[in-house]
């Protein structure tokens, strides 16, 4: 288990935990969100996908861990067709937003656009650019 997992799941189960003990209604959110993650992260890491699956993948991981932000997603152009290998998108995008949480800030808003073959992201917040990256080929 890397170290993307290992934050991921420590902090789902905190709040999958902290929804039990309090008898929320959204307890099953958070095993539905567990669930979907562990099948992702389980899937072969050499796999191509289009960039709205790897989206849909960081707005799990939000969901996970911070069950009461909500991170908006805005493909630029033709991201949208785009295909990167699993995890060359999410793996940079989150990492950043638990390097963001440690300052206290979780951005509201996720940019991703492509210029010339390369994808690029921009985390936001309040409209001021919280980070910005590459999608990079990670072996995790």
């Amino acid at each position: 288990m890397n170290d993307l997992e290992q934050k991921l799941y420590a902090k789902g189960l905190e709040n999958l935990y902290g929804s039990v003990l309090l008898r929320e209604d959204h307890t099953l959110n958070h095993i539905e969100n567990l669930v979907y993650l562990t099948r992702e992260l389980t899937a072969p890491a050499l796999s191509r996908l289009p960039v709205p699956e790897e989206v849909a993948f960081i707005k799990g991981f939000c969901a996970a861990c911070w069950p009461d932000a909500q991170l908006r997603v805005r493909l630029e152009g033709a991201a949208v067709a785009q295909q990167v290998l699993r995890r060359q998108l999410s793996g940079p995008v989150c990492r950043q937003l638990l390097k963001l949480e440690r300052h206290g800030k979780i951005p509201e808003e996720l940019v991703v656009w492509q210029e010339n073959g390369t994808v690029f992201y921009r985390l936001e917040s309040s409209g001021h650019v919280c980070a910005q990256g590459v999608a990079v080929d990670e072996q995790d």
